[in-house]
């Protein structure tokens, strides 16, 4: 989903978040439409693991698509996103309590950037209700990294 999330944003910026036509990146500098992504992929939907994995995979990236989309998020916000996803481990006990000490360091580091960010650069006072979206976003791509 991390990498799903990257492909997106790149799409995004290359193609613009009102586009009525969407494209998919598949790689570093190959587009397709995204009615042909699984196909271009050559994913069988039929076969039981497809069915299993990516069918669930597909609807919850339809939903993280509407999200992404609605909020068109900037560079900085995509940043934020990623590090959530990233140093959010409330789900993985096996990690270590030094590590999760680093995690909660590095993400109200980047709170505190956001925070600024938004004051200083896109002068928005209220900006809460944004940052509950990109939380949003960034929790639907850590959700999947335990599966």
């Amino acid at each position: 989903m991390f990498v799903l999330l990257r492909n997106r944003y790149v799409s995004f910026e290359h193609f613009g978040y009102d586009s009525t036509e969407f494209r998919c990146l598949i790689n570093n500098f190959q587009y397709v439409e995204e009615s042909n992504y699984t196909k271009f992929c050559q994913v069988d939907l039929e076969n039981d693991g497809s069915k299993l994995f990516v069918v669930p995979y597909k609807e919850k990236l339809a939903k993280f698509y509407d999200e992404f989309k609605s909020i068109k998020p900037t560079f900085e916000e995509f940043s934020y996103i990623c590090i959530i996803a990233l140093w959010s481990f409330h789900s993985l006990p096996e990690i270590s309590q030094s590590t999760q000490d680093l995690g909660n360091k590095i993400i109200a580091q980047a709170s505190t950037k956001l925070h600024e960010y938004y004051i200083k650069e896109m002068r928005m006072a209220n900006y809460v209700g944004r940052q509950a979206k990109l939380f949003k976003i960034a929790i639907m791509v850590e959700v999947s990294k335990t599966f």
